[in-house]
């Protein structure tokens, strides 16, 4: 119908619908606006979206979704409504966190999967808000079912890979219809080992990780049921048959049937145990260092090279050597490391610096500190120039600086006497 053919009620009841959408997009009411989810939707590289009790989209991170505004938050899941429906309600009516996994459909009409977890807000002690983070997993999805639809490929890729492979059937009766051979070198057992037990997957499970799976093996001995798990990436320990225990990281998608029933588990394990045993090495060492310099007399620092000898790291020493707490000077949050260098001396040492930068060698220097106390304080300093190796471009400067004061009243006292 033309706008010239419309008659005026007609017309008349048109503007009102515009006026009433915009009065809602438009709205802020006391509780929304001051938005205190204003920061997370900035540094949220992932889809983010703020629901109010009557599952109503308010608030949205992403520009170009700004029309799913005023809709409702199961608009965009046909198939898995009822899911986000049950997550959010609960979230509401719990206060806590819920995460799930969806088919959802974008504004386009696209299909794409997404893992969502949806947290509460709360203001006065009650949840008057839930804000959704919806991560794309499509690829993941799309992954998995290109497997499963490749039944031939599947197995090849499967039986070559060093990554344990595998497929559990959860209906009519649990079982594993599918183990790469690959488990026998990761977990002593054979693949006709977990083909006989089917539960072994999870009598492996360290008994102390039995929770990151919700205790799913009881229940499926009891009532045929898999409880769900709350993450699709699971990193827990298991028991090799030879007893040593490693830790592995394992990514789950579930499979269902046309009509809907979930009815498999397809997933990957891998062997994480040298990796954990690296990151555990490295936070000994980064404790090991810690513990190290703050016993220095003295402290040890990271700046950038600019007029204010910007700190990124000081060491717990600072405190001693300036009376100052590190953390008020790094980044220059309350005041610049330049601000407690004698105003004499702040040109000290920089043609000394300049040279060591551009020779790539270290420098050292002496020059007065004010403390918190106004005292005036001689330090030595020694550092040297960070580069990178890709480019030789500076990246930083390194050193340590400790207190020479007595030294220096020392030098002073025999030079004057």
């Amino acid at each position: 119908m033309t706008l010239l053919k419309k008659t005026k009620s007609q017309l008349i009841t048109e503007v009102k619908k515009l006026q009433s959408k915009n009065e809602f997009l438009n709205k802020k009411s006391p509780q929304t606006k001051n938005k205190p989810w204003a920061s997370v939707f900035e540094y949220s590289a992932n889809t983010m979206a703020v629901i109010d009790k009557q599952l109503t989209i308010i608030d949205i991170n992403k520009r170009s979704q700004r029309k799913a505004i005023g809709r409702k938050a199961y608009d965009f899941n046909p198939k898995d409504f009822k899911i986000v429906k049950k997550a959010i309600e609960k979230v509401f009516k719990t206060a806590k966190t819920q995460v799930y996994t969806v088919e959802s459909l974008s504004l386009t009409g696209k299909v794409i999967y997404n893992s969502c977890k949806a947290t509460p807000i709360f203001e006065k002690g009650k949840v008057v808000f839930v804000i959704v983070e919806a991560t794309d997993i499509t690829k993941e999805i799309e992954a998995l079912n290109f497997l499963k639809q490749s039944e031939g490929k599947f197995k090849m890729l499967a039986d070559n890979s060093i990554d344990v492979v595998y497929r559990f059937k959860i209906l009519p009766k649990p079982k594993y219809e599918y183990v790469s051979p690959s488990v026998t070198a990761v977990s002593g057992y054979t693949p006709k080992e977990f083909y006989a037990d089917s539960y072994l997957g999870f009598k492996i499970v360290h008994p102390d990780d039995a929770y990151l799976l919700n205790n799913s093996g009881k229940i499926l001995k009891k009532n045929n049921k898999r409880k769900s798990i709350k993450e699709p990436r699971i990193i827990l320990r298991w028991i090799k048959k030879d007893g040593n225990i490693i830790w592995t990281e394992t990514r789950n998608t579930h499979i269902f049937d046309s009509s809907g029933k979930f009815i498999a588990i397809e997933g990957i394990s891998r062997d994480i145990t040298q990796q954990k045993e690296n990151e555990e090495k490295l936070k000994e060492s980064e404790r090991t260092l810690s513990t190290l310099m703050n016993n220095l007399r003295g402290m040890a620092y990271r700046c950038d090279y600019d007029d204010k000898w910007t700190m990124r790291f000081i060491s717990q020493g600072f405190l001693q050597l300036t009376g100052y707490p590190p953390k008020k000077f790094i980044h220059n949050r309350q005041s610049a490391f330049a601000d407690i260098i004698h105003p004499e001396d702040r040109s000290l040492g920089i043609d000394k610096i300049k040279y060591a930068i551009a020779n790539q060698v270290p420098f050292e220097i002496e020059y007065r500190i004010i403390t918190k106390k106004k005292e005036i304080k001689w330090v030595w300093e020694k550092g040297e120039g960070v580069f990178s190796k890709e480019n030789g471009k500076l990246l930083f400067l390194e050193g340590f600086i400790t207190d020479v004061n007595d030294k220096k009243q020392y030098e002073l006292e025999i030079t004057q006497s």
